[in-house]
């Protein structure tokens, strides 16, 4: 292979590292435009209210119970005895629900802050359920005397600004309001309601119900703290995201549409999540109720296609199409025997890199698919109109735009199908390196090399003036 077609590879190769450049700057813009977006986010979640976690209800029994201890002393003389003392020590009686009910219907709204939109729901939640509280049940703290305080029904709300309503609870005929504040293990935030003395000597059968209007941003967690516990939510949302420890049951046979929202249930039990003894150890130690909070499900009300991410997975394939383009102008170059200026390399490469950044700057302000349109469809235009010139042919002009025409269309398809991206990715390039290893198998590479010698020496080659079609 002659000298002259390494040096026009050599070139090649390099006038792509250099269209490297652009497409890294525009990568670099559309993380800078996401991060952007994302501080947006949080300040919506800031001056708003963000992600909701629930956790309870859990009836708390304070008291106090008196310990006597001994102690050895000695006397002046020398001579030891014993010395008895009270303690009080602080400590709390926690009870899960025996049974847990939450029924909620949840909407969205918008909330945009210049050019960015941040996704909140309301939830209207319907929570009931049953306490059962042992007889004898002062006496589960051991030996020693006992002073019970008033129990308190606290129910965890991680952003207490989402409460929209002023929550009553029902305990049979009477009715007690909730009031701010949680100060129980595991819950930094939340409400509670005071239920008074239980009393010591009798069991305890306590029903509760209480509504619950509650805002957020996106996700919605639950902790299932009842011995038995059932979730119920519905929303008008069509893209939810299911995601902790436990995912809803099946949707039976026959369902609704998804397309119309979404419509789940949940269903545990203290054998399947451990919860009681889980926050037996958080009521005795407050390093250990992570695994509490932890331990639960929840829904996010996702975008499907974000359009940031969409961005950035598009922009990686094109240091593809900058390859593929330069490898076409290549072949048309020494197979046809045209003479292409390395500034007409670079002219079509900065155009391929200017879709990402028109696709990107159009997307922020018009949905995706029109902004893809738009953009992937001038790009065309201009190149088939430039590249007929180059190509000294309008019909090689037109053939080279179907060709970008069919690479931007399956970028499309690539960028739709998130769960197949990989294995569509694959096939392309494996079908364009076949197309390029059948359509050049009987080119004799040394033959060209001389041609391509042979026409620098005549003075044909980069400093030939191309004739206009």
């Amino acid at each position: 292979m002659s000298f002259a077609l390494w040096k026009r590879i050599a070139l090649v190769l390099l006038i792509g590292i250099g269209l490297m450049i652009p497409m890294t700057m525009i990568m670099g813009l559309i993380a800078e435009r996401q991060s952007a977006q994302r501080g947006v986010l949080s300040e919506i979640a800031q001056s708003s209210t963000g992600e909701q976690s629930i956790t309870g209800p859990v009836l708390l029994v304070p008291y106090k119970r008196r310990v006597m201890q001994s102690q050895i002393v000695r006397d002046v003389n020398g001579t030891e005895r014993e010395r008895k003392s009270e303690k009080i020590v602080d400590e709390t009686l926690a009870f899960l629900p025996e049974s847990l009910e939450i029924d909620g219907d949840v909407s969205t709204f918008e909330k945009r802050r210049g050019i960015y939109t941040a996704r909140l729901y309301t939830a209207p939640l319907k929570i009931k359920g049953r306490f059962a509280v042992p007889k004898g049940y002062y006496a589960q703290g051991g030996g020693g005397a006992f002073d019970f305080g008033r129990a308190r029904l606290v129910v965890g709300v991680s952003d207490p600004r989402g409460i929209k309503n002023s929550p009553a609870l029902q305990l049979g005929a009477s009715t007690v309001s909730f009031v701010s504040g949680a100060n129980a293990p595991g819950m930094a935030a939340g409400m509670h309601a005071d239920l008074g003395a239980l009393g010591e000597d009798q069991s305890h059968g306590i029903d509760f119900a209480f509504d619950l209007e509650l805002q957020g941003m996106e996700r919605l967690w639950f902790v299932p703290t009842g011995k038995s516990t059932q979730v119920s939510l519905k929303s008008n949302w069509p893209h939810p995201s299911f995601y902790g420890r436990y995912l809803p049951e099946p949707r039976p046979a026959g369902a609704a549409n998804p397309a119309d929202g979404f419509s789940a249930r949940w269903r545990t039990s203290h054998f399947s999540t451990n919860l009681a003894s889980l926050y037996d150890d958080c009521v005795s130690s407050a390093n250990k109720c992570s695994a509490v909070t932890n331990n639960g499900f929840g829904v996010s009300l996702i975008q499907p296609a974000n359009i940031y991410q969409q961005l950035e997975r598009s922009a990686k394939y094109g240091f593809l199409f900058v390859g593929l383009t330069l490898i076409a102008f290549f072949l048309y170059e020494v197979l046809k025997r045209l003479a292409i200026h390395p500034i007409q390399y670079g002219l079509v490469g900065i155009a391929l890199a200017m879709f990402y950044l028109l696709l990107t700057s159009l997307s922020e302000h018009i949905s995706f698919d029109i902004a893809y349109a738009i953009a992937s469809a001038a790009c065309i235009g201009l190149q088939t109109f430039y590249v007929s010139y180059v190509l000294q042919s309008f019909r090689r002009g037109l053939g080279f735009g179907a060709l970008l025409a069919l690479l931007y269309g399956a970028l499309y398809v690539l960028l739709q199908s998130e769960d197949h991206a990989l294995l569509l990715g694959s096939v392309l390039l494996f079908g364009l390196l076949a197309a390029v290893m059948v359509g050049t198998r009987k080119v004799d590479w040394y033959r060209v090399g001389e041609g391509l010698a042979t026409r620098n020496r005549n003075g044909i080659g980069e400093a030939t003036v191309q004739k206009s079609t």
